[in-house]
């Protein structure tokens, strides 16, 4: 440690500067010392930083949507957490226009458990072809437990509104009916 005051070296233990006079506890003091209101007011601005970083990673704009492949890994996502609600934000709203709520949960609840009964191992997003602007197909392979082979199942999306959605509920019957 050194004297604040004019530099001079001052050991450990010592509580005055042998050369100026300059007490050592003033010293340690100084450099430890942040007086209660700055502390508070670093802990208040550090607490308001962390409340912008989450509410601005909340409300930025991730889009699940954005992508026919974004699209296909979180429906799987909320198909795997027994979510039909979760699951159903990446359906088609037209679907639910033209058969209702309870049939497009009913389809997903379905699928969820076609896909729990078998265990999914896994899946992967093989190829995406764009139709166009506003309609892809995923070719998607799902490797299920009990199944006997990975198959490669099609999955039709279209574009509304600049996001995409599923636009085939029944793209699974012919894969996972026993």
């Amino acid at each position: 440690m050194f004297c604040p005051n004019c530099g001079n070296k001052i050991d450990y233990g010592e509580r005055f500067c042998s050369k100026c006079g300059v007490s050592t506890e003033e010293s340690v003091n100084i450099k430890k010392g942040i007086s209660p209101m700055a502390m508070k007011l670093i802990l208040l601005g550090a607490v308001v930083l962390i409340a912008v970083v989450v509410l601005a990673v909340v409300f930025s704009g991730v889009d699940f949507n954005s992508s026919p492949k974004a699209v296909i890994n979180s429906f799987f996502v909320e198909v795997q957490k027994s979510n039909p609600r979760g699951a159903s934000v990446f359906i088609d709203p037209y679907l639910f226009e033209e058969y209702g709520s309870g049939y497009v949960l009913g389809q997903i609840e379905q699928f969820s458990e076609a896909i729990k009964s078998r265990t999914l191992i896994g899946y992967s997003i093989e190829e995406v072809e764009k139709l166009g602007e506003e309609m892809a197909t995923v070719g998607t392979r799902i490797s299920v437990e009990n199944w006997g082979s990975n198959e490669l199942v099609s999955i039709y999306l279209v574009k509304r509104e600049g996001k995409w959605y599923i636009g085939d509920l029944n793209f699974w019957l012919d894969y996972f009916t026993y």
